[in-house]
């Protein structure tokens, strides 16, 4: 019997007993201390595709225009065009529009984007209806279009540490000019 009690007395030291939330419990040192891990499922966490410019070049595999369409064809629901080269990529056509939610991050120079002296009157970027836009450390120049010539923004765009210059409209159907020499939004 004494036995009994001893061990009534033991569970409620432990925390067992009716009242076991208000009883603090204890351990004896020669008994280790358990902790049971549990393991959480959490969101899908998704990287964002990411698409280098290796060179100035207008077109072509490393360009600025070829990673915008490999971004826009992309299965990733965004992506990240890294600008890894610093200089000016002068343009014979317009860059392909921005058709989903890219980012465009380059060195800490920056990059230069803009129609060449001999090349026809075309817009430099645009951004699409559905599209996301943030675009760091890129001057935009020499654009010529009806409207937007240097960006035209359907979409969302963020500009940060960007030159927009020397930009103009030029006229289009029936003479009439356009507007957004520099920026169309």
């Amino acid at each position: 019997m004494l036995s009994l009690i001893r061990s009534a007395v033991r569970l409620l030291e432990l925390g067992f007993g009716a009242n076991a939330r208000h009883v603090s419990r204890t351990r004896s040192c020669a008994t280790p201390l358990r902790t049971r891990l549990n393991l959480q499922r959490l969101e899908a966490r998704e990287v964002p595709a990411t698409w280098p410019v290796t060179n100035t070049n207008a077109d072509g595999a490393g360009s600025l225009s070829q990673a915008i369409t490999s971004a826009n064809t992309s299965p990733d629901a965004s992506a990240v065009i890294d600008v890894q080269v610093a200089g000016t990529i002068s343009l014979t056509h317009t860059l392909p529009t921005v058709g989903k939610t890219v980012t465009i991050n380059t060195t800490a120079a920056g990059i230069t984007v803009g129609r060449a002296a001999t090349a026809g009157n075309f817009r430099i970027f645009e951004v699409g209806a559905s599209a996301t836009a943030v675009v760091n450390k890129v001057t935009f120049r020499d654009g010529r279009a009806e409207e937007g010539a240097g960006i035209y923004n359907s979409g969302n765009l963020t500009l940060s540490h960007c030159v927009v210059t020397n930009n103009e409209n030029v006229p289009g159907m029936m003479g009439m000019t356009g507007r957004g020499g520099g920026i169309y939004n």
